[in-house]
């Protein structure tokens, strides 16, 4: 696989696992938080 779409998919996957280790309940929120960040980077 190409580095920019690893790197493209870590973007999403990393946030993901963060959010649903630490608010398991409410996760859906600091998920699209940080996903969203991604638009800066």
């Amino acid at each position: 696989m190409d580095r920019k779409v690893i790197h493209i998919i870590f973007h999403f996957f990393v946030p993901f696992a963060v959010a649903k280790t630490v608010w398991q309940e409410k996760w859906t929120i600091p998920f699209l938080i940080m996903a969203l960040k991604f638009l800066v980077d």
